[in-house]
């Protein structure tokens, strides 16, 4: 009867470290993860940072940034398919903020 019970008011609350996982390069913003962690804009954001320990938007700009390293060294890809297949949506923002983590442009990266 008790695992019943407990199996009855198991939390239907998706894992904040599962909704990141499953989204970490798709151009959500913070309000729509926390809709998909059923959360609000606040709660996700300081759930996320005792987590993660770092703000959401820092961290997901951070490991998108990881990725488009790997993805500058080791394929031809374009920069726009880089840009897309990391999350970014906009060539002009993705340029610019590799520059300021990286402190070369992906084309000198590349080089």
């Amino acid at each position: 009867i008790k695992q019943v019970l407990n199996h009855l008011f198991v939390s239907k609350q998706p894992k904040l470290q599962e909704v990141v996982k499953a989204h970490l390069f798709t151009p959500l913003k913070v309000e729509e993860l926390a809709f998909l962690c059923h959360m609000s804009e606040s709660t996700f954001s300081r759930k996320f940072k005792q987590v993660f320990g770092a703000t959401p938007t820092k961290y997901f700009i951070s490991r998108r940034l990881e990725k488009a390293e790997q993805l500058v060294r080791k394929t031809d890809k374009s920069f726009t398919e880089i840009a897309l297949d990391c999350g970014f949506e906009e060539i002009s923002y993705f340029s610019r903020v590799f520059k300021q983590h990286f402190d070369v442009s992906p084309s000198q990266m590349r080089k």
